[in-house]
């Protein structure tokens, strides 16, 4: 008797073909649509334009900076500066943020030395962040330095006078600075100046207490903050008023003082001249 042999019906094969073409479809059709939206999330998220950068010396130790807001919907900036030059190594300063209506914004930094450059770019930060702003520069001033004298008088007998000139853009503060050789690293700090009259164009000091033929040598710093370059070294010596001449004569020749009653010769009688 021949055996039965049950086959599936063909319509299960198409059936399951069928569904494996949907899931296939499906999963073709959802990776579509995660990659447009991807992509027309990044069309409508592009970077913020780049700001526009320049930078000024508002004293001998600061320096501002002033750039304009650029379109963006979340206005943050991140701001960068070098002490190095264009090609080195830029430091993160912090950032800063635009109110609604603002047009531009300003950092400043100090603790700059006189007549220092330093660098600086600004990014401006959204969903995106643009491209470096251009770099801007600004160098505080140099504000020099004293022009120094010195002098010793015998009518200000073991004094020495010191005079400079208040140099521009110094606070009233000034270094004064002495040594007894005047050799370097043998200068010892004497004390500030100070002058509070704007309308004061020379400051002088005096030190006393030198002995005769003494030599002192000073330098003068001004301070503002910043220290200037080293004035000029001068020096001044005390005048040497000599020495008394002594001359001695006697009053008469050896003699015997009666009042003594041994003989003795009496003591020359001393008179002094100056020579």
């Amino acid at each position: 008797m021949p055996r039965f042999h049950p086959r599936l019906p063909k319509v299960c094969h198409c059936v399951t073909r069928f569904s494996s073409r949907i899931i296939w479809i499906a999963g073709l059709s959802l990776l579509l649509m995660l990659w447009l939206s991807a992509t027309a999330s990044a069309l409508q998220c592009q970077p913020p334009q780049s700001p526009s950068l320049t930078a000024t010396a508002t004293s001998f130790s600061k320096i501002r900076i002033t750039w304009n807001v650029v379109a963006s919907d979340n206005p943050n900036y991140q701001i960068f500066m070098s002490r190095t030059g264009v090609s080195g190594s830029f430091v993160h300063m912090g950032g800063s943020y635009a109110h609604p209506g603002v047009t531009s914004l300003t950092a400043e930094y100090g603790s700059f030395n006189a007549n220092e450059t330093a660098y600086f770019y600004v990014t401006a930060y959204g969903c995106n962040t643009s491209v470096p702003s251009n770099i801007a520069s600004a160098t505080t001033p140099d504000f020099g330095y004293p022009t120094l004298t010195a002098t010793a008088t015998t009518a200000d007998f073991g004094h020495i006078t010191l005079s400079w000139n208040v140099v521009d853009g110094a606070s009233p503060t000034y270094q004064v600075y002495m040594s007894n050789t005047g050799a370097s690293g043998s200068f010892v700090y004497m004390g500030d100046a100070y002058h509070g009259n704007p309308d004061v164009t020379t400051l002088t000091r005096r030190f006393g207490n030198f002995g005769p033929n003494q030599t002192r040598y000073f330098y003068v710093l001004a301070h503002n903050g910043n220290t200037s370059h080293q004035s000029n070294i001068v020096s001044a010596t005390t005048p040497n008023i000599g020495y008394p001449v002594l001359k001695a004569q006697a009053a008469n020749k050896t003699q015997i003082n009666p009042d003594m009653g041994r003989g003795c010769s009496r003591l020359p009688h001393l008179s002094a001249v100056h020579g």
